[in-house]
């Protein structure tokens, strides 16, 4: 399972058993770091959840700042919850493109409509491109 972790909302992805192909699975509103928790926790038990990987938020410069401390945060939390193994992957970039796909490939020009799509087509992406990596490393 994929978090892409935002200040007012949180986009959720899964991958099928085989980890081949990601998909979107749905969007939370952040109500602080316990909720949240319990929130992923439970969506993580109720779809079989084996490990999450969250999108980290890296400066464009390759930095990381206070929006990486906090995914960090919510990271360990819900490991700590779960027992699940953690990673963390690179996000720079994702809502922007995953906002294009929703226009271009979806079709959707609706600005209410692509915004609540884009955290769950993002988480989507950031998982995406994370298990093609893991392929790539042959893991």
């Amino acid at each position: 399972m994929c978090i892409d972790y935002g200040t007012k909302r949180i986009g959720i992805a899964a991958s099928d058993p085989t980890a081949t192909i990601s998909y979107p699975l749905t969007v939370i509103i952040n109500k602080g770091l316990v909720n949240n928790v319990n929130t992923l926790a439970q969506l993580s038990k109720e779809n079989q959840i084996q490990k999450l990987v969250f999108g980290l938020p890296i400066h464009y410069n390759g930095t990381e700042g206070e929006a990486c401390n906090r995914v960090r945060e919510l990271g360990m939390a819900l490991s700590k919850a779960t027992l699940l193994e953690v990673d963390y992957h690179d996000e720079r970039y994702s809502s922007m493109d995953a906002e294009e796909h929703i226009k271009q490939n979806l079709g959707i020009k609706n600005p209410k409509k692509v915004v609540e799509l884009v955290d769950k087509v993002a988480a989507s992406m950031i998982l995406n491109s994370y298990l093609k990596k893991e392929q790539t490393n042959g893991k």
